[in-house]
């Protein structure tokens, strides 16, 4: 058995898609093709904006399929040993984190936005898990994300960052650049790669997809290149971003 990590882009809306009031639909032909493939499936919905972890006994799970919601963005799953069971996130542009451990017992999947990476969504991994892993023994990659820099509010930058950079002790000039006197550009991913750092991962022990969002060249849903609208949620899609025991 093994770990593995899976980002498909661009899932139909009619496969998966979020309705009027952001609530996640799931078609019965996407939950069979995901449990045919990838057997037993936990799904978070990741919408709510929470630095919320779930940590899950795999022997609490009892359907082939569950849905994790509401106030959920993260699952970490431990106990597995020799059980086949997959963790799935829908994203756009936001930082997706996956994880295992070496001896393949453990995985886990966080929706890691700009706002829950300001509120310490990543800090939470490491919460969780507390004496239960040791941190040499953790293996994490970084999926598709909007790209090195983007358009970000500095409003958003008062009201949030600073409290993780004073936290931290990060330079905020690492992440963010003047555009004007009301923008700056952000980089998430260098953010989110930090703190692992800071929580002693090794280096090499990040994983980085390397793959941009934002990129018009490249076939992912994105909010920063309108393959997806706020103003009709009908007809967005979305990455789909899996980590499998199997």
């Amino acid at each position: 058995m093994s770990v593995s990590f899976h980002n498909i882009p661009r899932v139909s809306v009619d496969l998966l898609h979020r309705n009027s009031t952001s609530n996640l639909i799931i078609s019965d032909t996407l939950k069979t093709t995901l449990q045919e493939k990838y057997w037993s499936v936990v799904f978070v919905d990741g919408k709510d904006h929470t630095s919320n972890i779930k940590l899950i006994d795999s022997s609490e799970l009892q359907d082939n399929f569950q849905l994790l919601y509401p106030w959920t963005d993260g699952c970490i799953i431990y106990n597995l040993w020799d059980k086949q069971i997959s963790l799935a996130v829908p994203l756009a542009d936001c930082g997706g984190i996956w994880f295992s451990n070496k001896i393949w017992s453990l995985i886990g999947i966080v929706h890691a936005w700009h706002l829950w990476t300001s509120r310490d969504i990543v800090w939470e991994i490491f919460s969780k898990l507390g004496h239960r892993e040791e941190i040499k023994n953790l293996s994490f990659y970084l999926a598709p994300m909007v790209g090195k820099w983007y358009e970000f509010s500095i409003s958003d930058y008062e009201k949030n960052f600073w409290k993780i950079m004073l936290k931290y002790w990060f330079d905020a000039s690492k992440y963010f650049k003047t555009i004007n006197e009301k923008k700056w550009h952000l980089n998430l991913k260098q953010i989110i790669v930090d703190i692992l750092l800071y929580h002693w991962v090794k280096k090499e022990n990040i994983q980085d997809a390397d793959i941009e969002t934002n990129n018009p060249d490249l076939w992912y849903a994105s909010h920063r290149m309108y393959t997806i609208t706020w103003w009709d949620k009908r007809f967005e899609g979305r990455n789909l971003l899996i980590v499998s025991k199997k």
